[in-house]
C-alpha cells in the first residue's frame, strides 16, 4: 500500500538530484569537487564526458520506478 508512495518519493529525489546537477555542476566545479587530498585527477574533461549519460541512466531509473 505504501510502495507506489515510496517509489514516488524515490523517482522525485533522483530527478530532483539530477537537476540541481546538471544547473549547478560545471566541468570546474565537477573538477573541485573530485579532487582528493587536493590531487586532481589526470583526465578530469575525460570524466565530466560520463556525467551525461549517467544523468540520462539516472533518469531512467526515475521513470522506471513509477511505472
Amino acid at each position: 500500500m505504501l510502495a507506489p508512495l515510496f517509489a514516488a518519493a524515490q523517482a522525485e529525489a533522483l530527478r530532483e538530484a539530477v537537476e540541481d546537477f546538471e544547473d549547478n555542476m560545471g566541468v570546474q566545479e565537477f573538477d573541485e569537487w573530485a579532487r582528493r587530498d587536493g590531487r586532481r585527477w589526470a583526465h578530469i574533461e575525460d570524466a565530466w564526458e560520463y556525467q551525461g549519460p549517467y544523468m540520462d541512466w539516472l533518469r531512467a531509473r526515475a521513470d522506471n520506478l513509477t511505472t
